[in-house]
């Protein structure tokens, strides 16, 4: 029992971040989140250290290949520049895809300074992130902003759910709106598409059918669309559509057929570097 309360608590701490939404609590301290994790401080500690260190390894094992370190190199950011994420769980994981680039960049360019900005945050749908959008932006004031969102608003809520958490019209017009805000902020937007997912496994996910939660591919592909369709000149889109495969390696896919395992976020961003590294260069 004690194992798996700790490894429940390693799986929160690694998807769920309450210290993003409630930051201005003044109890939110590293002792209080590892009290919300089930877990003592110095746990949390070794368990957010591990992460860490999954992530340096995952950078350092794709700079040891000459041609990716190069195209680290050509990455559009300028020193000093700052890029943020706006998203839901694949990135706001303590081992995403943005936790790699963070190491490729520091090590691969340490003197640029270039600060990455994780404000996504798990479980959220595209309606509540213009509001996560619109903070970000006032705050950060940054030179590129990256999109990695509306797979939340695809999913489907109670048996027989006769649309999905958000529609595909509200989806389209949330990018939209969220496009035209980092418009006027006068940044450079970066769009990334959904992954590819495996939906039998999504569907016998144990969590996910005890809470009634579910997907139809319909779904997922009309927020692809939307993406697509909002995406503007001077946009740069990062298609994620094949990074896994076509069917997705079961290796780049958790157990819910879902969410991506280490390999998986290792191969999101290996896609975004390859692509942004293209984009200097047209």
């Amino acid at each position: 029992m004690a194992g798996s309360a700790a490894s429940m608590g390693e799986e929160l701490a690694r998807s769920v971040h309450p210290e993003k939404v409630f930051a201005f609590l003044p109890g939110m301290s590293a002792a209080s989140l590892a009290a919300l994790y089930g877990l003592d401080e110095p746990a949390y500690a070794a368990i957010r250290d591990r992460f860490a260190a999954q992530t340096a390894a995952a950078a350092t094992d794709l700079l040891a290949e000459p041609e990716f370190a190069a195209a680290v190199d050509r990455l559009p950011f300028s020193a000093g520049q700052t890029l943020v994420v706006i998203g839901e769980s694949n990135t706001d994981a303590a081992d995403s895809w943005l936790e790699i680039l963070g190491h490729l960049i520091a090590l691969q360019r340490p003197a640029d300074a270039i600060k990455l900005v994780n404000a996504a945050i798990s479980g959220y749908p595209t309606t509540m992130l213009q509001r996560v959008m619109t903070e970000t932006l006032q705050r950060h004031r940054p030179s590129w902003v990256a999109l990695f969102a509306g797979a939340n608003d695809a999913l489907r809520y109670g048996t027989g759910a006769t649309k999905p958490l958000v529609t595909g019209t509200e989806t389209a017009r949330n990018l939209a709106e969220m496009r035209r805000q980092v418009a006027t902020a006068r940044a450079r937007m970066i769009w990334m598409t959904p992954t590819a997912r495996d939906t039998a496994r999504f569907a016998a996910y144990p969590p996910f059918r005890a809470q009634q939660i579910w997907l139809e591919d319909d779904d997922l592909h009309a927020v692809d669309g939307a993406i697509r369709a909002t995406a503007g000149d001077g946009d740069v889109v990062v298609d994620l559509s094949g990074a896994f495969g076509r069917p997705p390696d079961a290796g780049l896919l958790t157990a819910d057929g879902l969410h991506p395992t280490l390999a998986g976020q290792k191969a999101i961003a290996r896609r975004f570097v390859e692509r942004l590294a293209g984009c200097s260069q047209e």
